[in-house]
């Protein structure tokens, strides 16, 4: 049957790569590493987990230093012109103009309402 030879073919090659597997997984502790076939990496002993920590001081240094930048950056520019200007007053609309548009708005609202 052809389908049993795939079968045999297939099991034979998963023979072939388990000893290759262990061929150099021998070769890997003769180096003196010890190696767990689908273990999982973790952090090295001795290294640090989660956040870093901050001392006071450090962490006062660099929140000067940024209100410093930021008082910086409010200031006007040494004789920049646009600085110097007063803000632009809002214009205002007349009564007339309001009124106009109240009324186009309650006419197109009465004609949403009476469909």
């Amino acid at each position: 049957m052809h389908v049993q030879e795939l079968v045999k073919a297939i099991k034979d090659k998963i023979a072939e790569k388990e000893k290759e597997i262990e061929r150099l997984m021998a070769a890997l502790s003769a180096l003196g590493e010890t190696v767990k076939v689908g273990a999982k990496r973790g952090p090295k002993k001795g290294s640090r987990r989660g956040r870093r920590k901050m001392s006071k001081a450090a962490r006062a240094k660099i929140a000067e230093a940024q209100r410093k930048r930021w008082a910086a950056s409010r200031k006007p520019a040494h004789g920049d012109e646009a600085a110097k200007k007063a803000p632009k007053k809002r214009r205002k609309m007349s009564k007339e103009a309001r009124a106009r548009i109240a009324e186009a708005q309650r006419k197109r609202w009465a004609k949403v309402k009476g469909q």
